[in-house]
């Protein structure tokens, strides 16, 4: 059946058994679970308002969730992403969160994060114009896209809003400000560097072009 909302959601998530599913609401600074069936609706995060505490959000925008049922949130009017772990009463830094900045440490404005099977986190930088890498127990990030400056180049973003992966370990960016999305390639190595990269363009009619 079709589900109706009275509000308006950003991001949604699923979680591995399908057994629920994550709203995020960014005017609200909330995260809101729901049963698959569109009922049981139960506020994780939210109830306290927006604000920058570790029980708190500001502009929610992307969400993904682990295995473990561990959410992890792209907090951009916080500057930083964080993980909220199965019943609990506060999130946990990731990274981030010390002020809006561009050093490794530091994030502006994050719109998109996903998390590997091995708690690595991946999060689309979006006012550094990069996606960053970072690995599990770290705050400090590596760039693996974009960074070098804002431009419309084969290795530049323009404010990225969103990732993800395929089984290969390619990584698809949708760059949002240059109308596009990109494939960079992994070489295939147990790190997965990205050093090739392939542009992807899609038609008004909804086709891809490699």
């Amino acid at each position: 059946d079709t589900l109706y909302f009275a509000e308006q959601f950003d991001a949604i998530v699923f979680d591995t058994k399908e057994e629920y599913f994550y709203v995020t609401q960014r005017d609200k600074g909330g995260l809101i679970r729901y049963k698959k069936d569109g009922t049981g609706e139960h506020t994780i995060i939210g109830n306290f308002g927006e604000g920058s505490a570790l029980f708190q959000l500001d502009r929610p925008w992307d969400a993904a969730i682990d295995d473990s049922g561990v959410l992890y949130i792209a907090d951009s009017g916080n500057n930083r992403v964080i993980k909220w772990s199965v019943n609990a009463t506060q999130g946990i830094l990731i990274s981030g969160g010390n002020n809006y900045g561009n050093r490794t440490d530091q994030l502006a404005a994050p719109r998109g994060v996903f998390v590997d099977y091995l708690g690595t986190v991946y999060v689309a930088d979006t006012y550094n114009d990069r996606i960053i890498r970072i690995p599990a127990g770290s705050k400090t990030g590596t760039i693996i896209a974009g960074g070098h400056r804002r431009g419309n180049g084969s290795h530049e973003l323009s404010h990225p809003y969103g990732l993800a992966f395929d089984s290969a370990g390619n990584l698809y960016v949708a760059d949002n400000e240059n109308n596009r999305v990109q494939m960079f390639a992994c070489s295939g190595s147990s790190s997965c560097r990205w050093t090739f990269l392939l542009l992807i363009i899609s038609s008004t009619l909804g086709f891809i072009y490699l």
